[in-house]
């Protein structure tokens, strides 16, 4: 028999729809899409007169080659009037010594080796050194229950080091949802783990909702005497309001100048970060690069290392030390509230905010409004926000400058 249906242009064309929806490879393959763009690969087969399905991982992590294989494989089995799914579940049992965690880690760290930069390497490699493996690290993942998670994250947590908690965890569930996606484990017990730490849900991100504190907050950057990419980052950050990832790992090769635009890969998708004319004058400020490689705000030794989201917050302890005291996060929160009570539309800070799920509703409700004029919208609420934040920071009247900014867009 040929191959299937499917190609690999065909599957990078396959967008998601309202419901999950699944395109076929033929012989028992399928491809089930779903509402948030991922895409599974599933074998369905008859045994003893019974449909069955077993789960095979997910695209691209799985290609097509490797998926037709590994249905070449099931295939030979019920030849033999062996049940592919049973004979997956002994094989599992005789691969405990190899599927431990640290195995799995490891090969986790390695998939993802081309995406990660240098730093965000080292980093994790300590983490999983220090913090995670000396407690998972020799036990079968399959084996590895919630409540063992919990403790390791927990006992971190009591030492008052809620951050690193936090992070902790957010690597510990990467790795059990690389483990999942290839089939080596059936259940993610990592799931809502985030509710069970308390602290890290009932510790919100302060943020500064005064005028005056926002002024105040303007010019202790504007006035920053530390190293100068430390005092542009944070300048830059407050007019962006993107995450703090984002923020430290902006490329030169991501600015449009001429576009006014700066265009941040997200899950696969392409971000769209419009520009004001101050947030264009700060990048000129950084000195771009002619030839447009390394990082906006490198630290001191290289280009092409990036400042980290701690020094960016220390900065600001420094200078909030007379007003609330923010994190980097604080100006997503600094900038929604202040945005709503200008009129800006929920959608327009929703997509600007990068909740992309709730902007796909909200459009495909609304047929009239697309993405183009939304993105217009945006544009004219950042150099609005723009706008705001220097006439503060310059000594201006908040009531004023509302009836000067505030664009209305009724149709949203």
């Amino acid at each position: 028999m040929g191959d299937g249906k499917l190609t690999a242009l065909v599957i990078e064309k396959l967008l998601p729809q309202q419901t999950d929806y699944k395109k076929t490879d033929g012989r028992g393959i399928q491809l089930i899409i779903t509402t948030s763009g991922e895409k599974w690969w599933q074998y369905d087969y008859q045994w003893a007169s019974k449909n069955k399905s077993i789960s095979l991982g997910s695209y691209p992590i799985i290609d097509l080659h490797k998926v037709r294989q590994q249905r070449k494989v099931f295939e030979d089995l019920i030849d033999k009037n062996i049940d592919p799914a049973a004979h997956r579940e002994f094989g599992s049992a005789k691969n405990d010594k190899i599927d431990t965690f640290a195995h799995v880690s490891n090969e986790w760290l390695a998939s993802r080796s081309k995406t990660m930069s240098e730093q965000l390497k080292a980093r994790t490699t300590v983490r999983l050194k220090n913090d995670i493996l000396p407690t998972l690290g020799n036990r079968p993942i399959k084996n590895i229950s919630r409540t063992i998670i919990l403790e390791l994250t927990k006992a971190i947590e009591n030492k008052g080091q809620v951050d690193k908690a936090h992070r902790t965890r957010q690597t510990i569930q990467k790795i059990f949802d690389y483990a999942l996606t290839l089939g080596i484990i059936r259940h993610d017990p990592t799931i809502n783990l985030r509710n069970s730490q308390l602290s890290l849900v009932t510790r919100p991100y302060k943020y500064i909702e005064a005028p005056e504190g926002v002024a105040q907050l303007m010019r202790g950057i504007s006035t920053y005497r530390g190293y100068i990419k430390t005092r542009l980052a944070l300048e830059f950050g407050a007019l962006v309001f993107v995450r703090p990832t984002q923020l430290v790992h902006a490329k030169w090769s991501e600015i449009d100048f001429d576009e006014k635009e700066w265009s941040i890969e997200l899950n696969g998708t392409r971000h769209v970060v419009p520009l004001a004319t101050q947030t264009l004058k700060i990048l000129m400020q950084a000195r771009p690069p002619t030839n447009r490689e390394g990082f906006i705000f490198h630290n001191r030794k290289s280009r092409h290392l990036t400042l980290s989201a701690n020094t960016l917050n220390h900065a600001l302890k420094s200078i909030t030390k007379n007003v609330t005291q923010i994190t980097v996060w604080g100006f997503q929160l600094m900038a929604r509230q202040h945005l709503s009570e200008m009129g800006w539309s929920k959608l327009s800070l929703k997509a600007q905010l990068q909740a992309d799920h709730g902007v796909r509703e909200i459009l495909q409700k609304n047929i009239t409004y697309t993405h183009d004029n939304l993105l217009l919208e945006r544009t004219s609420m950042m150099q609005a926000w723009a706008n705001y934040l220097y006439a503060l920071k310059d000594g201006g009247d908040r009531l004023s400058m509302h009836g000067a900014i505030r664009i209305k867009n009724d149709t949203l």
